[in-house]
């Protein structure tokens, strides 16, 4: 996974070009997410692409980030698990909650840096606006190489500028929140919320997340939901509001 990245407390807007190697990246990347995006729509499964793929500012440690905006049976996932391994090497299978009143989610890694992930129960609009804060982009959009405006991890809002060199204009947010909730389209509540937990994270160097946990191996997504459920009162409410549980 990407290495942890400080928050940027730049003043100035400024111009980062990408370099040909690193354009030729970014290239590669998006290529498999459509690949990846591609084979979810064959099951008839729409996923979306986020983060500095989605923007346009990759690092040569950049991951490939694929949300599902919706729950889905886990069965179905578990069915796409051995094609996608095949294709993309190892896989761990994961069970996340942010805090104890978030969506709970669950996620499958590969190898060379590739996620998929989707909420276990209806997402909140503050869980849609998450990935559009970050910068989300379909499949249609990978192909046509059209790139979206969002903000990284270190607070920096990026907009892409490929007219006449691949790169992008980099500003922080900090300061002009309401400006960059406005370009973005999103709430000033998420973009606040943002900026308080990833200060938070830059200060303390923790994650501080509620519920991380790694699926034992050959357990199905549906045996680590009881399994958990068991024992976490905070997930389970989760989960019992919409009988899943």
């Amino acid at each position: 996974m990407m290495p942890r990245e400080k928050i940027a407390h730049q003043s100035d807007r400024i111009f980062v070009p990408l370099s040909n190697e690193l354009y030729a990246y970014l290239h590669s990347l998006r290529k498999q997410a459509v690949e990846i995006l591609a084979l979810l729509e064959s099951y008839s499964i729409n996923g979306y692409c986020y983060g500095s793929l989605a923007r346009g500012d990759v690092t040569f440690h950049s991951d490939i980030d694929i949300a599902l905006l919706y729950p889905i049976k886990t069965f179905y996932i578990e069915m796409l698990i051995p094609e996608l391994e095949k294709k993309f090497g190892v896989v761990t299978k994961k069970i996340t909650q942010a805090t104890p009143f978030y969506t709970p989610k669950a996620s499958i890694e590969f190898s060379h840096n590739i996620e998929i992930a989707w909420p276990l129960v209806p997402p909140s609009s503050r869980d849609i606006e998450f990935y559009k804060f970050a910068g989300m982009t379909s499949k249609d959009e990978l192909q046509a190489e059209r790139f979206t405006p969002g903000v990284n991890k270190k607070l920096l809002l990026i907009e892409p500028d490929f007219k006449e060199q691949p790169g992008y204009w980099s500003s922080s947010i900090l300061g002009k929140e309401h400006l960059v909730a406005k370009k973005l389209k999103v709430s000033l509540d998420i973009v606040k919320e943002r900026v308080r937990v990833l200060t938070k994270r830059d200060q303390t160097g923790r994650h501080g997340i509620f519920l991380h946990e790694i699926l034992l191996p050959q357990e199905s997504f549906q045996e680590a939901i009881h399994r958990i459920a068991l024992k976490n009162p905070y997930f389970r409410k989760k989960i019992k509001d919409i009988g899943f549980y």
